[in-house]
């Protein structure tokens, strides 16, 4: 199948829990996220492809493929950092991180996951997980991804 232009709305909250915050008396802070990308999508098989390219800190562009496979996720990252995260509700699932400055080990427990397209290239995917890096709880995070036609300027969240 060809690719179809497509542009993604990803907003990001974390919660981080520092345990020397809390033990400061701050219990949490809330990290919010929200950008826009041009990407691609395309079907191979039984799952939907959506490709994008993120700066990560105004360094070099990271290739970002999101893999739809019926209710499971799997996001990978190519460039200054790799790194391959699996979603699928109730799991958890254990990957590295790797950056320029060495590896991190990180495991992802996905509490609640919502993936939904109305049309091939119309949906959106929802994951709350709790995110271990080198085994430290760091926090619980949710990102929502909206998948929209190139051609469709304006949208509206469903939540």
């Amino acid at each position: 199948m060809e690719q179809q232009q497509v542009r993604l709305h990803i907003q990001a909250i974390h919660q981080i829990e520092d345990q020397e915050l809390i033990a400061h008396g701050i219990i949490n802070t809330i990290e919010k996220i929200e950008n826009w990308y041009n990407g691609t999508l395309h079907v191979k098989e039984n799952a939907t492809y959506i490709q994008y390219n993120d700066t990560e800190l105004e360094q070099e562009e990271v290739k970002t493929v999101i893999k739809v496979e019926g209710q499971e996720v799997t996001i990978l990252k190519y460039g200054n950092v790799k790194s391959t995260q699996r979603f699928a509700k109730g799991k958890q699932y254990k990957s590295n991180y790797e950056t320029p400055y060495g590896v991190l080990p990180l495991e992802v427990e996905t509490k609640d996951m919502v993936v939904d397209f109305v049309s091939k290239d119309d949906g959106y995917i929802q994951i709350d997980y709790v995110l271990d890096i080198g085994g430290e709880r760091l926090g619980s995070r949710k990102v929502d991804i909206r998948i929209v036609p190139q051609t469709l300027r304006h949208v509206t969240y469903k939540h």
